[in-house]
């Protein structure tokens, strides 16, 4: 445990004990010799120790309370760190996602990536100069054409077709099976 954790421990074990004592016997001697008080009988006696004991719950109960605002306090910056680090991860995915992007195939994804960064830099100003390093080092990549492709091919994003059966010469399945009968060529 750490020096001020045990410290703290053994105060509120002595307070404990201060407070039992005080609601239990200590409050006729606190009234005795404390506050000089001597010579009460029956009722006089019984609300002046039950005065005391108001004082020493109501000394207890805000003491208490002090407690609870002080660890109150100190689990929100906990909480606060947490949250702070939690964002910081989520940025940091988000990050990692838009540049993984960046190396698709297709641009529409490579554009997206483009504005993933864009808005992630838009929301932290400390990942700004990050984003701008990414931009111009994406942007000083060489660039391969891609293969030549029919114009239409290229708009509609699919590969060329490949030959079916309607593309084949005529003849060339009657051809074939002559051969394999053993007929003419």
């Amino acid at each position: 445990m750490k020096p001020l954790s045990i410290m703290v421990t053994v105060t509120v074990a002595v307070i404990v004990v201060a407070v039992g004592w005080m609601l239990g016997p200590g409050a006729p001697w606190w009234l005795e010799h404390i506050d000089g008080v001597t010579g009460l009988q029956g009722e006089k006696l019984a609300a002046a120790v039950d005065t005391i004991r108001g004082r020493v719950l109501a000394v207890a109960t805000g003491l208490a309370a002090l407690m609870a605002v002080y660890y109150t306090a100190r689990n929100s910056k906990t909480a606060w760190y947490t949250f702070q680090l939690g964002e910081r991860g989520h940025d940091t995915d988000r990050y990692g996602k838009a540049a993984e992007q960046l190396g698709h195939a297709q641009a529409p994804v490579r554009l997206a990536g483009l504005y993933a960064l864009e808005q992630l830099a838009q929301n932290n100003p400390g990942l700004r100069q990050t984003v701008v390093d990414v931009f111009c080092a994406y942007l000083r990549m060489p660039y391969a054409l891609p293969e030549e492709l029919d114009r239409g091919e290229q708009i509609r994003g699919a590969p060329p077709a490949a030959p079916g059966p309607e593309a084949e010469p005529r003849g060339f399945k009657k051809k074939t099976q002559a051969t394999a009968e053993g007929g003419l060529m």
